[in-house]
């Protein structure tokens, strides 16, 4: 950001002269310089007071969305805590469907399977 000045000193110029009326226009003019140097200073200082104040807020806000997350995560965990509890005491536990499904016989198998198993249960009596 930008340095800005808010007031520019003005040069006195002569200071070897030695009139009164000159002297006095000079420290005269010298104090509003000291004037504008002062109010520079106390406008940088509210120019960062006024930062510093937006950046807390930025860095409150944030924190108070870490805080939200935080709790719902906690909600959500012991939400599913809980369903994990029920599903065990009623016997819903994981359910495993066995690693290898058995193929289906073709249409020819199906069809001997079919003839021959009265005569092999007729051969087993």
């Amino acid at each position: 950001m930008a340095k800005i000045q808010l007031y520019k000193f003005i040069n006195p110029g002569g200071a070897g002269q030695d009139k009164l009326s000159h002297n006095f226009g000079r420290s005269s003019l010298l104090a509003i310089n000291r004037l504008g140097s002062t109010l520079n200073g106390v406008a940088q200082v509210v120019g960062d007071m006024g930062s510093i104040a937006k950046a807390v807020d930025k860095v409150e806000a944030n924190q108070e969305k870490k805080e939200r997350r935080r709790l719902k995560r906690e909600r959500d965990q012991a939400a599913e805590d809980e369903l994990e509890r029920k599903n065990a005491l009623m016997g819903k536990g994981i359910k495993w469907k066995g690693a290898i499904k058995k193929q289906e016989k073709g249409f020819g198998e199906q069809f001997f399977d079919k003839i021959l198993t009265p005569f092999a249960s007729f051969l087993k009596i």
